[in-house]
């Protein structure tokens, strides 16, 4: 069954601190991923019980980014299958940031903070695997952290080239085949400190 267009989800403040919690992320990927799952088929992917998952289930339903898919699409899937089958409402998230709310500041840094507590985690078992390829054109694991200087027109080139990286990774968002990987970018303006 091919899979339904979607449009972008648009999420407030609350919603983001809802969403932006590391046991709902690993959910919401894992319907990214996956596509239409019922909550035993997450929690096989998952590696987790079924039990622990409907909590966080509903909470993604309730906010709006998953959905239960209705009788006809559940069945189509296959015969005889019970229970709910979840699905994402929008291919992304856009997480709404207002720099002057402080509600707002605080949902994106709650929501920065699992993004990263899930990319170290990520790291960490890859690294544990020994199965990681840091060098050459098949290289799966990168890390790197840079600080450095950038005018208005370097600013402006970096981010043609993080939007491009976006638009290359969103075509193959829905891909069904080849290994999975995840992808962690953060950019961040710094204070400069003076000495005294």
């Amino acid at each position: 069954m091919p899979r339904r267009k979607r449009q972008n989800v648009q999420l407030g403040p609350k919603a983001t601190s809802e969403l932006f919690k590391p046991a709902r992320l690993e959910v919401y990927e894992a319907l990214q991923i996956g596509g239409p799952s019922s909550i035993a088929e997450l929690a096989a992917r998952l590696g987790r019980p079924a039990d622990s998952l409907y909590y966080h289930v509903r909470k993604l339903v309730a906010i709006g980014v998953i959905e239960a898919l209705p009788d006809e699409e559940r069945e189509a899937r296959g015969p005889g299958r019970r229970g709910a089958v979840y699905a994402l409402v929008g291919r992304l998230v856009d997480v709404e940031l207002n720099p002057r709310s402080r509600r707002s500041r605080e949902a994106w840094a709650e929501g920065g903070s699992a993004v990263l507590r899930l990319a170290q985690r990520d790291f960490g078992r890859a690294l544990e695997s020994g199965e990681v390829q840091p060098t050459g054109a098949r290289r799966n694991l990168f890390l790197r952290r840079l600080k450095l200087r950038l005018d208005a027109a370097q600013l402006r080139e970096v981010n043609e080239h993080v939007e491009a990286l976006n638009e290359l990774l969103m075509r193959h968002a829905e891909n069904t085949e080849g290994e999975l990987h995840a992808i962690t970018c953060v950019m961040t303006p710094l204070e400069e400190r003076t000495e005294r």
